[in-house]
């Protein structure tokens, strides 16, 4: 599944801001000013993408969205809660994988801030409900109601994913094991991950987060590669 680096030189566009440059900055600039700061966007070319030697296994964990035989396959370690998450899960790789829908394939895994009050939680939900077979139903309902996690109950998400046996999936949500965020947590972070969403792709590791316009040209130059 591991492909070659990709040619980054030629792609040109903006990066979307991420979630978090770093949890422990965040949360001190939270505490002082009550907001979360601005980081200027930076060029493609600042992305110094890095090979990863464990990709086959940080691939085989987590939530496939997207076929198997997808030959373009995004690794997305994100937070529920995260307002940069939700734009690169619902504009960026929406977008790509209804564009390409047999090519591309998102892997989501969990990384859950502490200063989310309800992003752990919803990482549970999430789990309860990929026990009922509708996880990407239940994480695309997340992303889209971002604003109401904390108001409208994770029940309420549940029955709108498509959750069947709404007493299994509420029994679940106080049961849970939520060991599968907790793993991701300490993956991510042996990675050097630095803020949510942290994005790899086929193999390598960004350090940066693409915007729709820059996955998409991405996307183009591994198409070419590949002879596509």
């Amino acid at each position: 599944m591991t492909e070659r680096a990709f040619s980054w030189s030629a792609v040109g566009a903006a990066v979307s801001v991420a979630c978090a440059v770093s949890v422990t900055a965040l949360v001190v600039h939270r505490e002082m000013t009550g907001r979360t700061a601005l980081v200027r966007p930076r060029a493609i070319g600042d992305y110094s993408p890095s090979e990863v030697k464990n990709w086959d296994s940080l691939v085989s964990v987590g939530h496939r969205l997207g076929p198997p035989s997808a030959g373009f396959v995004v690794i997305e370690f994100a937070d529920f809660q995260c307002e940069a998450c939700r734009k690169f899960a619902i504009s960026t790789m929406g977008s790509l994988r209804k564009a390409y829908p047999q090519d591309v394939a998102v892997v989501y895994r969990h990384w859950p801030l502490p200063y989310h009050k309800h992003a752990h939680a919803a990482a549970q939900a999430a789990e309860c409900a990929d026990a009922q077979g509708v996880f990407e139903e239940m994480h695309d309902r997340l992303f889209l109601l971002q604003d109401s996690i904390g108001i409208k109950s994770f029940e309420e998400f549940g029955r709108d994913a498509g959750v069947l046996d709404s007493s299994a999936f509420a029994e679940c949500l106080t049961t849970a094991d939520s060991s599968a965020a907790l793993i991701d947590i300490g993956v991510v972070q042996g990675l050097g991950g630095r803020g949510t969403p942290t994005v790899l792709i086929n193999g390598q590791l960004l350090d940066g987060v693409p915007d729709s316009a820059a996955m998409h040209a991405i996307f183009r130059k591994h198409r070419k590669r590949v002879g596509k």
